[in-house]
């Protein structure tokens, strides 16, 4: 995923327009703003976690590094694959941290729509209601 595009921003770009850019975006395609748009709602997760990594200097500087080093191994990946017809070990790996961050950034989102706590309560009237279920089960099997 190229953070940079997502943003519609160059890659010199500094924070204030980073942080600008995203809060347009943000507007446009909140999911309040679009009700029903799956589509507006996946591009704002996305806009979400490329402004996580682009505004955070050392999140947006692992990031570089891992990009550069990904375009040089695909650089050499091509370049085996016309000379020589063979294939190239793919070592590109985004690393725990990304992994980390991604899940930091999915808890954001769900926090600031209320859905990890929605979640719990629904979660919670689910089992109270299959526990009900449950009891009122046996309670007939009793009465036979």
């Amino acid at each position: 995923m190229d953070y940079y595009r997502i943003l519609e921003i160059k890659e010199d770009a500094d924070f204030l327009e980073i942080k600008k850019k995203y809060r347009k975006l943000a507007i446009k395609y909140h999911p309040d703003k679009n009700p029903g748009d799956d589509e507006a709602v996946k591009k704002f997760r996305e806009i979400t976690e490329a402004y996580e990594i682009l505004g955070d200097e050392k999140k947006r500087k692992e990031y570089d590094n891992k990009r550069k080093f990904k375009n040089g191994q695909e650089n050499k990946k091509n370049e085996n694959l016309k000379n020589k017809n063979n294939f190239s070990d793919n070592n590109f790996s985004f690393g725990k941290e990304f992994f980390k961050s991604a899940s930091e950034m999915k808890e954001m989102f769900e926090n600031s729509f209320n859905l990890n706590k929605m979640g719990k309560k629904k979660a919670e009237m689910e089992k109270e209601n299959i526990k009900g279920q449950f009891e009122s089960f046996f309670d007939m099997q009793n009465k036979k």
